[in-house]
């Protein structure tokens, strides 16, 4: 017999579907806790703002922060939207950089969008969302473009030669994002950060899908957000790199529903919508 708490799949047209049957998923299984919980979004910067309202005001019962505040971490809609180009996007973060550590506590060791595009590495920061997109340009321009790349948690942007990890793996077919980053996250078991990688792959429709993974995430205070801001990232990559969106899918290797398990579980109740 399976047991419910391994490898649940959930699959979704919207962000919103996509947290509310993450949340039914979850309340069904008796410590509300899963591994391996698959989540694969279709459209996903779509939601419907009257769920995504509720989801605001339980996230603010419980003191914790909005929608909008996680998937700002991971992408900065607003700021991308009034920069002229990634080059600008990339060099306006960094150089706010500091103050978003210094002013909220939760961003003391940095933020996801930060570390992908200014990861640390000897040889000083490099831009990984820069790559993707260049790299994603040219693979579109060839006549027969590689649309699926072998990546591994393990890869480090910067080194001499960047198609080899520091596992002594090849990246023989692929770009990835890389978040963790040994020397400093090491330490810090149960902080930031809990997204590992996100890679994306190139179909042959000219759309641009994503992976990402999370070794832990609370789904009340978190997801979300992450699925949002997941896909907003997802979004901005594509159109960039001169093609289309497509479809997101975030494996987490643990997840919980870590809180107001009674209104959560009334809020999943509530007849699915989509706008």
């Amino acid at each position: 017999m399976t047991n419910a708490s391994m490898a649940p799949h959930v699959t979704a047209v919207t962000v919103t579907e996509a947290w509310l049957e993450a949340a039914r998923t979850l309340l069904n299984i008796p410590d509300h806790r899963a591994t391996h919980m698959m989540v694969h979004i279709a459209e996903p910067t779509r939601e419907d703002p009257g769920t995504r309202s509720d989801v605001d005001h339980l996230l603010d019962d419980q003191n914790y922060q909005s929608v909008e505040t996680i998937a700002n971490t991971i992408f900065p809609r607003a700021l991308a939207a009034s920069s002229r180009d990634h080059t600008h996007l990339a060099q306006r973060y960094t150089a706010m950089y500091p103050v978003l550590q210094k002013r909220w506590r939760r961003n003391k060791f940095g933020t996801y969008f930060g570390r992908i595009t200014a990861y640390p590495t000897a040889d000083g920061p490099v831009d990984q969302l820069a790559a993707v997109i260049n790299h994603l340009v040219i693979e579109n321009r060839t006549s027969n473009p590689k649309t699926a790349r072998f990546e591994t948690t393990f890869a480090v942007p910067g080194r001499d030669d960047p198609t080899e990890d520091v596992a002594g793996f090849t990246d023989v077919d692929g770009k990835a994002v890389a978040i963790f980053e040994p020397g400093q996250d090491r330490n810090r078991a149960m902080a930031f950060p809990c997204l590992s990688h996100c890679s994306f792959q190139l179909g042959r429709d000219g759309r641009v899908h994503a992976l990402a993974h999370y070794r832990s995430q609370y789904l009340l205070q978190r997801a979300y957000g992450n699925y949002l801001g997941l896909g907003r990232l997802l979004d901005y990559v594509a159109t960039t790199a001169g093609l289309r969106t497509g479809e997101l899918t975030v494996v987490a290797g643990y997840v919980q529903l870590e809180a107001a398990v009674t209104a959560v579980r009334r809020l999943a109740a509530q007849p699915r919508t989509q706008s």
